[in-house]
């Protein structure tokens, strides 16, 4: 889905139910107490007087600095040794994919890697993962040479894939990583933190923004039911804290199995397994991605439940060569024994 269409569309539906918006207009402060947010607009600040302020204002929040400084928030803000930068693989001469085009490709390269995702015009975006300082880093990338250096010793099949790689490279700015936590999300019914300001997270399971949505979809519920500020954001706070320190946990794990995993054959072999198991059990077991990605079964669960995966798995895998070999029986055995309790207590359906 196209960001910026995504935005606009957010913002004609904000506007037709009376929203004013103002661009390029941040908030810097809060004074809870006083009831005022003050903004910065040219240069200049100003305040306003708010009864109800909701901080939607991403991973680096003005407003959750306000609430950590006054109203005794904690939060905090772990950032990745890893940066990024994002190239392009365009579409192949007379247009079409030049990589195939359902599939996510990944280089993994133990302490790097490079991405490439698919795009409707035929074109892949395309990502490196690189430690930002070091001997072999971002800092070590000083000029274009240097880049196509990197990319023929790394990434050689890449290479005639990313036309005018290195300057292109150059020329784009690092990006960094991190995950933020914090908690309480709330101060009183007067402030709220949503999305990436309460729970920023890495990208790589790609649920930032689902995750963000989801914030949102509690969030009209609760309001529904209830009128008073400070129940609905206790409530809310309370449903969704557990989920996203799930969600954040996870997209770090992904990164580690993206970067390391994908190229080991222990893991190939579960992934095999897990596979199997997905299409012998397709109701009763489904991966802890699966779960994530294509229902609206909550992180948390999926997160627990995927440790109850890796016990059945350990199991199944123990002297286990090839993945279509795995005792079936054995697994259903397992599945019923270790998965469907987890799975009934929490009324969890996996036909989806």
């Amino acid at each position: 889905i196209s960001r910026g269409e995504l935005n606009k569309f957010l913002l004609t539906k904000a506007e037709a139910a009376g929203a004013s918006i103002r661009f390029e207009c941040p908030l810097v402060d809060a004074d809870f107490e006083a009831g005022t947010a003050t903004f910065e607009s040219k240069g200049e600040r100003f305040s306003v007087e708010t009864e109800l302020l909701i901080g939607c204002d991403g991973a680096p929040s003005a407003l959750r600095a306000a609430m950590v400084q006054r109203a005794g928030c904690e939060a905090s803000v772990d950032m990745l040794s890893h940066g990024y930068k994002e190239l392009t693989f365009p579409a192949a001469p007379g247009g079409g994919f030049a990589m195939r085009e359902d599939a996510l490709h990944i280089w993994p390269r133990g302490d790097h890697m490079l991405m490439g995702l698919p795009n409707p015009d035929g074109s892949f975006t395309g990502t490196l993962y690189l430690a930002r300082t070091g001997e072999q880093s971002f800092e070590s990338l000083t000029s274009a040479e240097d880049v196509v250096a990197f990319f023929e010793t790394h990434y050689p099949d890449s290479v005639a894939l990313l036309p005018g790689l290195g300057e292109s490279f150059m020329s784009t700015p690092m990006g960094e990583l991190g995950t933020v936590r914090s908690f309480p999300w709330n101060v009183g019914g007067r402030a709220l933190l949503v999305g990436d300001s309460a729970h920023g997270i890495v990208p790589f399971f790609g649920q930032g923004l689902n995750c963000g949505f989801e914030d949102c979809v509690v969030l009209a519920q609760l309001l529904d039911e209830q009128d008073d500020m400070e129940i609905v954001f206790t409530a809310y706070a309370a449903s969704r804290k557990t989920n996203t320190d799930a969600i954040a946990d996870m997209a770090l794990a992904n990164f580690v199995e993206m970067r390391d995993s994908v190229g080991d054959p222990a893991w190939l072999l579960r992934k095999g397994v897990q596979g199997a198991l997905e299409k012998a059990f397709p109701t009763r077991y489904r991966s802890r991605y699966a779960m994530v990605m294509y229902s609206y079964i909550p992180y948390r669960h999926a997160f627990d439940a995927g440790l109850i995966h890796g016990i059945i798995l350990d199991e199944l895998c123990e002297g286990l060569d090839d993945p279509e070999s795995v005792d079936l029986e054995r697994a259903s055995a397992l599945i019923d024994e270790r998965l469907k309790p987890f799975l009934d207590a929490n009324d969890i359906d996996l036909e989806f």
